[in-house]
């Protein structure tokens, strides 16, 4: 056990808190370093320590995957956005509109991840601190929206989609129609 280093010393490769270990090798990246020599740890200010800490918490925090909430509140959002394409003309001033503004903000947190990314990647180089991929999958939700969003504003395939369901009313109200009968509201 390491009793001769003082309580805030640190690993000089990735920052790790070295006071208490079973051996004289940082379990973080596994540096060696001799608790004699001050040349092979670090023994920083006190707050040095804790800022680090808090800014990695707060880069890891942004960069996690939307929980259950985020991932339906943006489908939810996006079929919002195809139903309004699918049940106004297509070249609408209100839907090309709520279109950009949806695509605005798909760019945006895309942007946000991005950096979020950047700045985790910067810390894995590093070895300040590790990330697993598998918590990274829920932000596959964000470009499949934003590719459905996109399409819908290049052609309006969810007024395609709309005319396609509901074809057999129209059919039957149309026979109908031929039939003498007045046609209910389809749609």
């Amino acid at each position: 056990m390491i009793t001769s280093l003082p309580e805030t010393a640190v690993c000089l490769r990735c920052g790790y808190l070295l006071r208490g270990l079973p051996r004289n090798v940082c379990p973080e990246c596994g540096k060696p370093f001799d608790p004699q020599d001050a040349l092979t740890w670090a023994n920083p200010p006190v707050g040095w320590t804790a800022k680090r800490v808090a800014r990695v918490l707060k880069v890891r925090e942004r960069a996690q995957a939307p929980g259950r909430k985020e991932r339906v509140l943006t489908i939810l959002a996006t079929v919002a956005v195809l139903v309004k394409i699918a049940v106004s003309p297509f070249g609408f001033p209100s839907t090309i509109i709520v279109g950009l503004f949806a695509i605005s903000v798909f760019v945006a947190c895309g942007l946000d991840y991005a950096a979020c990314l950047m700045a985790i990647g910067g810390l894995k180089k590093r070895r300040i601190d590790r990330l697993p991929g598998a918590r990274r999958r829920g932000w596959r939700t964000l470009p499949v929206c934003a590719a459905l969003v996109g399409a819908a504003l290049v052609y309006p395939w969810p007024l395609a989609v709309r005319f396609a369901v509901s074809y057999p009313a129209l059919s039957r109200a149309a026979s109908q129609a031929r039939a003498g009968t007045l046609p209910r509201n389809i749609g």
